[in-house]
């Protein structure tokens, strides 16, 4: 059976949460692990991403139909590598519609890509009432909702401790 790859998807529904920040961390995992890997940007406004590595990840926008095709044919066919997508807030409904819409689960299954979606929350409710209506996709078992809490909110060795013991 072949080796699965990699697709890792990294959302917010919110900016300024890190969300480029774990997609550039998992960038330099992957090379520091010598995997073979691309990235795509799909922030039209700010592609921060793009930036920081230059020759490893593309700009890509999916506001038409071309650049949707674009991004999606190129995820299946190049699933020999990892994949780390940035996925800007403008753009969160219309990924996952698209997603959707396409068959990209079953096309990757096929393909032996194993996607992971890691959705960047933050403290406002209303992000964990939106959150599961990324196109059903965050319901299924490759989902994962990370919370990234700003430094300035563990003052202490103490609070960060508590902060652990709350999200086990």
């Amino acid at each position: 059976m072949p080796q699965q790859s990699q697709l890792y998807i990294v959302a917010s529904r919110h900016p300024r949460v890190g969300k480029t920040l774990l997609a550039r961390l998992l960038i330099e995992f992957q090379r520091i692990s010598g995997r073979p890997l691309v990235g795509y940007d799909l922030d039209p406004r700010e592609p921060t991403f793009a930036g920081c590595f230059p020759n490893l990840v593309w700009p890509v926008d999916i506001a038409d139909t071309r650049g949707q095709m674009s991004l999606f044919d190129r995820i299946l066919g190049d699933h020999w590598r990892t994949t780390v997508i940035d996925l800007g807030y403008g753009l969160f409904d219309q990924f996952f519609k698209v997603m959707a819409e396409i068959g990209f689960e079953e096309e990757a299954r096929q393909r032996s890509i194993q996607p992971t979606v890691l959705i960047i929350t933050d403290s406002a409710p209303v992000t964990a009432q939106l959150t599961p209506s990324c196109g059903g996709v965050c319901n299924r078992p490759f989902s994962c909702p990370c919370t990234m809490k700003p430094l300035r909110s563990w003052s202490s060795p103490r609070t960060f401790r508590r902060h652990r013991q709350n999200t086990r």
